[in-house]
């Protein structure tokens, strides 16, 4: 009689580790999908623009102030759509670079680092 009462036991044992351990993997699947990315913790780089409007076609973005970025980590859209970038190297302070944009168009700059993300740096409707 007592092998029945400790297997009803160790079964009743195995039921509550066995929920608990659930439970626990649960937990940490929570975590790790609602924990950031640590590729969004990189600093991005500190740099101010300026978007002036050129004629009725067409936008100068001009690197005000802050440190050179690399021509391969900027991103420019215009209304959504990415514009090219004719300049190699590095946009450094003074750098002014000419793409088109209608008038009222949403000009916006992004960082992209490593090709994961894209951060954005600035925006203006111009």
């Amino acid at each position: 009689m007592e092998d029945i009462n400790f297997i009803k036991l160790a079964i009743k044992i195995g039921k509550i580790v066995l929920i608990l351990g659930i439970g626990l993997s649960l937990l940490l699947i929570a975590v790790q999908i609602t924990e950031t990315p640590e590729v969004q913790k990189r600093d991005m780089p500190g740099i101010e623009w300026d978007i002036e409007r050129i004629n009725s076609t067409h936008v100068s973005i001009k690197h005000i102030s802050g440190e050179p970025i690399g021509v391969e980590s900027v991103l420019i859209t215009v209304e959504g759509r990415g514009r090219p970038i004719h300049k190699t190297g590095s946009i450094e302070q003074g750098d002014v670079i000419v793409t088109q944009a209608y008038a009222e168009t949403l000009v916006e700059i992004f960082w992209e680092q490593e090709n994961e993300y894209l951060r954005l740096m600035h925006r203006s409707r111009v």
